[in-house]
């Protein structure tokens, strides 16, 4: 995953890797951390699967303490 960040910003991109229920563990460490900014894919679901599933993104976007960037994933990058 390191790898495909670009060279130039490689020294302030911190990849971190969390166990656990993924929005509590990202707000917790970004809380943690103070983290400036949050990157995020979503699948994009929408209406029955968006209500049973639920939305990662969505729980981080609204509670994080920072900006959250969301990155819509291509059915091809999947």
């Amino acid at each position: 995953m390191l790898a495909e960040v670009p060279e130039e910003i490689q020294n302030i991109v911190e990849p971190i890797i969390l166990f656990g229920v993924p929005f509590v563990e990202i707000i917790k460490t970004a809380k943690d951390k103070n983290i400036d900014l949050i990157v995020i894919g979503t699948h994009g679901r929408t209406g029955l699967a968006h209500m049973l599933i639920g939305s990662v993104a969505e729980k981080i976007v609204r509670k994080a303490p920072c900006p959250v960037l969301t990155i819509k994933i291509k059915e091809k990058d999947k």
